[in-house]
């Protein structure tokens, strides 16, 4: 699906029923707490600034700068306003604070393969492979 309506959600109240069992994507929302299903116009200018391979990782050939990161580095990054796109088109793209993501790390990458995080001015991304890598690219 990739895109949504406008919705926010808490980790209270936030339409996921108790009781049953949730989804990967289920837990990394309440995870997050504070979160907004991108707008379906966020989500297409989101997913025009992906140059994918055909292999589905990003083609660093196409972006300014790129480079390996570790995870501790991530932190380093600040905090800001992104995206979060996953390699599975049947989950939304979700606009979050970074802060939050680097809180639920493991909640936020396990419901794909493969995940991107897009800062709101497009003008960096950050890949988490399948592989374990992580690359920082200036768009």
């Amino acid at each position: 699906m990739f895109c949504g309506g406008d919705t926010a959600a808490k980790s209270e109240g936030n339409g996921i029923e108790s009781g049953g069992a949730m989804t990967l994507f289920e837990e990394c929302l309440a995870a997050l707490g504070s979160y907004k299903i991108a707008k379906i116009y966020e989500a297409k200018m989101a997913l025009a600034n992906l140059s994918l391979t055909d292999y589905g990782r990003l083609d660093f050939r196409r972006y300014k700068r790129s480079r390996e990161i570790s995870l501790s580095e991530l932190g380093r990054l600040g905090d800001f306003s992104c995206y979060i796109i996953y390699n599975n088109a049947e989950l939304p793209v979700v606009r979050c604070r970074f802060k939050q993501i680097l809180m639920c790390l493991d909640d936020v990458l396990a419901p794909a393969f493969d995940t991107w995080i897009l800062d709101e001015k497009f003008s960096r991304i950050i890949e988490f492979y399948h592989d374990g890598g992580v690359t920082l690219a200036e768009i």
